[in-house]
């Protein structure tokens, strides 16, 4: 399997949307199939983006609760825009490189030039 950003950004957005700041189930996305979910969100606990607490008992491995820690939501601030998000794949796959650190860096940097297309002065 490989990494697929786009559905790392979508079940980020997912999580943050749900009630209450947590997410009660492995979210659904008809393109993939659920084991592939499971494994996108255990990539995104391991990146410390996403919390998760098991439900007790549970043998299905799936999650009880699942909810953004800090870095994950200063790192989908960074890719919320479908904009910014559009342009940051196009410069990773310039760049062949998927990493989310690669992919903050890039975002930040197209939201940057964003704002000083805007005219607005950056403080140094």
């Amino acid at each position: 399997m490989r990494r697929d950003p786009d559905l790392l950004r979508d079940i980020l957005l997912t999580i943050e949307a749900a009630p209450g700041a947590e997410l009660l189930r492995l979210p659904r996305f008809e393109d993939h199939a659920p084991n592939v979910i499971r494994a996108h969100v255990r990539l995104l606990i391991e990146a410390g983006l996403v919390h998760a607490v098991r439900g007790p008992g549970r043998i299905d491995q799936e999650w009880f609760a699942l909810g953004l820690s800090w870095r994950g939501y200063d790192y989908l601030d960074t890719v919320r825009d479908p904009a910014i998000w559009r342009l940051t794949k196009m410069a990773a796959a310039k760049v062949g490189n998927w990493s989310f650190e690669t992919l903050g860096t890039i975002a930040r940097a197209v939201a940057l030039a964003k704002v000083q297309s805007l005219g607005l002065a950056l403080a140094s």
